[in-house]
């Protein structure tokens, strides 16, 4: 999630320059919004990699590591994603840093990764659904903790699973959920900048 920090600088940075160029008929708001997600995917995809390289083996996982890399890069861009979205709000680029904060501290708090959903309160945990953190922990889990050797190590996996509400079943309503808030986000960050761009 760290790699959204930079999309949101740098989408607040040109912001001014697109509205102008949208406002005078240079082009529309799709091919940039394109343009900004290839540039995005590539960056994020180099810092990923670099990441994934160092961390896989450091760690010793069980999953695969193109598994690792898949969940990451996703989760990478849905981060980025919501960090767009919030430039494309703000109209101020001096105060777009402090919103970045937005994006990072829910997905700690509800995605049930550090705290768990039965301890939040009813109102407040239906947050977990959209944070991106919440799809991408229970796919890693799932790949990490599934086909463990029988025995001791298989109760203790399928423990860690059911403490965290896994299921290894769901696992492509989780990437499903992860692609769905990535297109949410885009989508209402292109519609958001384009009723900001109309003067």
């Amino acid at each position: 999630m760290g790699q959204s920090n930079t999309a949101l600088l740098t989408f607040s940075k040109d912001r001014p320059v697109f509205l102008r160029e949208y406002s005078t008929g240079h082009y529309s708001i799709f091919p940039y919004f394109l343009s900004k997600l290839w540039s995005e995917a590539i960056n994020s995809l180099a810092a990923i990699l670099a990441q994934t390289l160092v961390v896989y083996w450091l760690m010793g996982f069980q999953m695969s590591f193109w598994q690792l890399l898949v969940v990451n890069y996703a989760l990478a861009l849905t981060a980025t994603a919501v960090v767009v979205m919030i430039g494309a709000y703000i109209t101020d680029p001096s105060h777009v840093s402090s919103f970045y904060t937005l994006a990072v501290v829910p997905q700690f708090y509800f995605s049930g990764l550090f705290i768990a959903i039965e301890l939040m309160p009813d109102w407040v945990s239906w947050a977990q659904y959209l944070c991106s953190l919440t799809y991408a922990s229970r796919i890693s889990f799932a790949y990490e903790f599934d086909g463990c050797e029988p025995g001791a190590a298989e109760a203790n996996c399928q423990a860690v699973l059911n403490a965290n509400n896994i299921s290894v079943d769901d696992v492509w309503w989780y990437w499903l959920a992860l692609i769905g808030l990535f297109s949410l986000f885009r989508l209402s960050a292109v519609f958001l900048l384009k009723s900001k761009a109309q003067y």
